[in-house]
This record gives C-alpha cells, sequence and structure tokens, in this order.
C-alpha cells in the first residue's frame, strides 16, 4: 500500500482477470521510522525468512531518518488516479503508515481523528469523491477510529484478520463479513476481514513442499506433473 509500482500491479491484474481494492498510504513515508521494530521481540525471527534491503531497498529505508520523507499523495498522484481509471477499487489505507500502525492503539479520539482526517481529505483531492472502503494500517485500531468511520459513511473496512493454519487455509472457515461492538455500541461499517497472508509473511515459509520465494512461481513447477 505505501509503494505505488506505476502500473505493474493493476497489468499483472488484468492478465489474469483478477480484481482487487487498493487502499493507499496518502501522506508521508516515513518507512525508516519503522526501524526501531528491530529491538522488538520476534522482530529478526520475521525478516531473517526475507531480505528487507532487497524488497523496499535502501532508500526507502532511509525515508524519515537519512532521507526526507517524500509525500505520496502527491508525488504518486497519477498512479492513484490511473488505479481508478483501470477499474479497481480504491480506498484509504491511511495517513501515515508508520505513525498510525505504531501509536494508534493508545491515542486519543483527538489525535485519531486528525490522522483520519488528513487521509480523508487528501483521498477526496486526489480522486474527487468521498472514500467507501478503509484497511488500517497494520490492522490497527481503536474505539474512536471505529466511530470515525462510521462518521465518514464507510461502507466496508478490512481492519482486522482472519487467523489462519500454517498452510494458509482458515482456522475457521465460517470467517466472514461482521460488524464490531464496543461498550454497547455496534458500529455501522462491516468489517471484512483480511484472509491472506501478506508478501513478506509469505517469503520463505515452505507449503506442500515448496519453499516460497519471489521467483516466478513458473519456474519452480515440474512441467511433468502438470
Amino acid at each position: 500500500p505505501q509503494r505505488v509500482l506505476k502500473g505493474q500491479e493493476e497489468s499483472i491484474l488484468k492478465q489474469h482477470q483478477a480484481n482487487a481494492s487498493f487502499l493507499f498510504s496518502l501522506g508521508k513515508d516515513h518507512t525508516g521510522w519503522a526501524l526501531r521494530r528491530a529491538f522488538r521481540p520476534g522482530f529478526f525471527k520475521k525478516v531473517s525468512r526475507t531480505s528487507v534491503l532487497e524488497h523496499y531497498g535502501y532508500k526507502t529505508l532511509m525515508y524519515g531518518v537519512m532521507l526526507p520523507a517524500p509525500d505520496i499523495g502527491k508525488k504518486c498522484i497519477e498512479e492513484m488516479r490511473a488505479t481508478k481509471r483501470a477499474g479497481f477499487e480504491c480506498g484509504v489505507h491511511c495517513w501515515d503508515h508508520v505513525v498510525w500502525q505504531d501509536n494508534v492503539r493508545r491515542r486519543s479520539a483527538t489525535w485519531t481523528q486528525h490522522q483520519m482526517h488528513a487521509a480523508y481529505e487528501r483521498y477526496q483531492e486526489i480522486f474527487n469523491a468521498p472514500p467507501k472502503t478503509f484497511g488500517a494500517a497494520g490492522w490497527q485500531m481503536n474505539p474512536h477510529a471505529f466511530k470515525q468511520l462510521d462518521a465518514y459513511d464507510i461502507q466496508y473496512a478490512s481492519d482486522t484478520r482472519a487467523l489462519l493454519k500454517a498452510d494458509g487455509s482458515l482456522a475457521n472457515p465460517a470467517a466472514g463479513p461482521y460488524r464490531i461492538s464496543h461498550d454497547g455500541e455496534t458500529f455501522n461499517a462491516v468489517q471484512m476481514p483480511t484472509t491472506l497472508p501478506t508478501l513478506d509473511e509469505l517469503l520463505g515459509v515452505e507449503v506442500n513442499g515448496i519453499v516460497l520465494d519471489d521467483k516466478p512461481f513458473t519456474q519452480r513447477i515440474d512441467p511433468g506433473v502438470i
């Protein structure tokens, strides 16, 4: 969500006749701030399966640290509009991915509304229409954020995840859309839990005897078994 690859995703999806929703980070890219997660338990186990430098690039990892944080909503406005023109649904991911993911769970209503309003306003500047869908950075939310989704008339969101087994299948096959309740209040926005793993969660994992990496899948299939 933080980076737009100038139409590569759209062309791949169209090639395979697959639809998708694109949720955009719309403010500053402070990816470099995420390096402090290296001090959290489990971080090195996660990145040992992937190459952080290879997949993000040195320049991106320096955003907000040694390099100024670029404004995604301004720098990538044409790529975002092209995604919409290509027929894909677009929505809000966040204003600042790292800031939201690392802070929202313990922040106030004022802080939460400020972050969401900045993203909401920028989305309207880009697409000349209000967003109808939202997906929180890192699946991190608080009650104020759920309330704000209703204030913006967000119809559905993907702010939660469904538990998966090691092979990627649903732990609960019946997992599906639902509405969240908190302190006796049920929010209107329908939550559609994310069920697929992220790319970095897949890389290096063995599934049915195949270790998933960043090579084209066809290179790992024995033609004799097709």
